[in-house]
């Protein structure tokens, strides 16, 4: 009996999967220079592939498989690879700019290609906080509107501040970087959302920014920990928790009930999309905080927010009501993750394992791609340590008289 011959047709192309752990270039049987790019999230594009008469080999994008036929693909593929062998473009002409859309519109698109889907950056959900913040009043403004002096004026707004608002000289440095990376993806030639980026030869607003190495001591430790006592119970316990876990704020907010099993290893839901959220086994001492969070009917989240929806944001109205009731006047959040690195390098936690604590991607060389053990038990080791030397610092009892705590409970 004869075996059935492949077909390599739009379904064969439709069928392809991903690999999750890396991009993929399939090259098609049929026609030769024709290749299918799948990214891990699932992105198949069209490529045509061929050497220029120096010899460099150039790929140029036809389109995305979901919206451009395999026969079309081929005969574009045809013309580009033509064109490349006589030192041309691929394409006779650019493509014509995408539709024009709004800022809101672009930064989301951004956040989920860019930061998520081909960076997957731990810190995606804050840099799409900031740009949608402090460019509020650029939401709804078309992207190509947008210029060079508004974006000057702006990020020195932020810079001096005013009679209501103090200077955010750091922030402002933060926001004009998120600025310049997204513009010049939104202008890159396959997104096409700007004919070019206006940040082009604009310099950052402040040139004295130093790297914020603040590590918070005993004292300061004890003040802040009381001070817990004297917030909105979710954000007092926000703040006992980030200084026990060493956590980004943004992860922690997110954090729900259901992702929390009865083993007290908490698995963030939306791991899948970010590779550095992992499953964290949680302290004791962290598990007996959670115990006595009131919970809201029909609110999975730990932390519920305003009106009892979503979860709480920590913004800079949290922060500056830790910074009255502590004493602490210049607390900012990732001061805690600087704390608990520093501190649980004290404690003779080896660094990769602090890595992990921290959501980091370990540093250890190329050993770190063979390495596929998880760490769970080194990390909850590591965070009882850690947990056990900040009592000690606190003063609170070690042995508590709370319940630990499962879901259903």
């Amino acid at each position: 009996m004869s075996e059935k011959k492949q077909t390599f047709d739009d379904k064969w192309v439709k069928g392809l999967e991903p690999d999750p752990n890396k991009r993929l270039a399939i090259r098609d049987p049929g026609y030769e220079g024709l290749y299918i790019r799948i990214t891990p999230k699932g992105m198949k594009s069209f490529c045509a592939v061929a050497r220029g008469p120096g010899g460099k080999q150039v790929w140029a994008t036809i389109g995305k498989t979901d919206h451009t036929a395999l026969a079309d693909a081929r005969n574009k593929a045809g013309e580009a690879i033509g064109r490349i062998k006589r030192g041309l473009d691929p394409f006779e002409q650019a493509p014509e700019p995408q539709e024009r859309i709004t800022y809101e519109a672009a930064v989301e698109d951004y956040i989920t290609r860019y930061q998520i889907g081909k960076k997957e950056a731990a810190t995606a959900g804050e840099v799409k906080r900031v740009l949608l913040k402090e460019g509020a009043e650029w939401r709804k403004r078309r992207i190509e509107n947008i210029t060079a002096p508004e974006i000057t004026r702006l990020v020195e707004s932020i810079r001096d501040g005013n009679r209501t608002t103090k200077k955010r000289l750091y922030l402002a440095n933060r926001f004009f970087a998120y600025l310049r990376t997204f513009f010049a993806w939104a202008s890159k030639p396959d997104i096409r959302y700007r004919d070019a980026s206006p940040m082009i030869g604009l310099d950052k607003p402040w040139d004295k920014e130093k790297p914020r190495t603040r590590v918070f001591s005993d004292d300061e430790l004890k003040r802040l920990w009381e001070s817990a006592s004297k917030l909105n119970v979710y954000g007092g316990a926000l703040l006992k928790i980030l200084i026990l876990t060493g956590k980004r704020k943004g992860a922690l907010v997110e954090m729900r009930y259901s992702e929390i099993d009865e083993d007290g290893i908490w698995t963030p839901q939306n791991e899948t999309e970010n590779k550095r959220r992992h499953k964290t086994p949680l302290a004791q001492s962290v598990l007996d905080i959670l115990a006595e969070l009131p919970e809201v009917e029909g609110n999975d989240h730990v932390f519920v927010g305003r009106h009892d929806r979503g979860h709480l944001v920590p913004g800079t109205s949290l922060q500056s009501a830790i910074q009255r009731v502590s004493g602490v006047e210049d607390f900012f959040y990732h001061a805690a993750r600087h704390t608990v690195e520093t501190r649980l390098a004290k404690l003779k936690i080896p660094p990769h394992v602090r890595d992990l604590c921290l959501d980091h991607a370990p540093q250890r060389g190329s050993g770190k791609d063979y390495d596929h053990y998880d760490y769970s038990g080194e990390i909850g080791e590591a965070y009882e340590t850690w947990s056990n030397a900040l009592m000690a610092i606190v003063g609170d009892d070690a042995e508590s008289n709370v319940v630990p705590m499962k879901r259903g409970q």
